[in-house]
This record gives C-alpha cells, structure tokens and sequence, in this order.
C-alpha cells in the first residue's frame, strides 16, 4: 500500500503537469524592474533633458536613456513601455534611469 505523502506528491505533479499542458498554468518570470505599457506624459527638465511621467504615479519622473526626436515635446501624451535602471547610492538623480521599450503618441 502506497503511503499518503507519495499519493499525495503523485497528484500534485499530475495536477501540475495537466494545468502546464492545458495553458491554465500562470507561470512567469518577469523583471520586477519592467514597466508594463503605461499611459503618461513628456516633461522637459532642465535645458536638454526630457521625463516622462506616469499617469498612474505622478510623483515618478522616469529618465529615458534614449528618447526619439519626435517625442521630445513637452506635455506630450504617449503611451509607453520599459525597465527600470538600478541607481547607485552614491550618485543623485533628477529621475528614474530607464530604458525605453517603446513609446507612441497617444
């Protein structure tokens, strides 16, 4: 007679296997720095730089290591998508270090 912890162990990995299989499972690995696609604005800061801040935290001020031409315009509205950049405890930051995804009008 099998003993209840390995009848248990069984079932579970078959449960497993079987949610796995059918696409129920939700497995994910995802970046914990990773921005999902947000709706925000552009802000100029200073004479050159640009932010852009979210909608759905306006006391963040994401820093864009690379933002196109085209968007460089303050208040404009975008839709965007990106990680975060660890910063370093010895340094400050007018914003976020963050590297763009992707970005489009919204």
């Amino acid at each position: 007679m099998k003993s209840f912890s390995s009848v248990a162990a069984a079932t579970i990995i078959s449960l497993a296997v079987f949610l796995a299989g059918s696409g129920c499972a939700h497995v994910t690995t995802a970046d914990p720095t990773a921005v999902p696609e947000f709706h925000g604005m552009i802000h100029h800061v200073g004479s050159t730089m640009y932010a852009i801040i979210p909608d759905s935290d306006r006391n963040t001020r994401y820093a864009p290591d690379s933002l196109p031409p085209e968007f460089r315009v303050d208040s404009l509205r975008v839709v965007f998508s990106g990680t975060a950049r660890a910063m370093s405890d010895n340094a400050r930051y007018w914003g976020v270090p963050f590297t763009l995804a992707s970005i489009r009008r919204e």
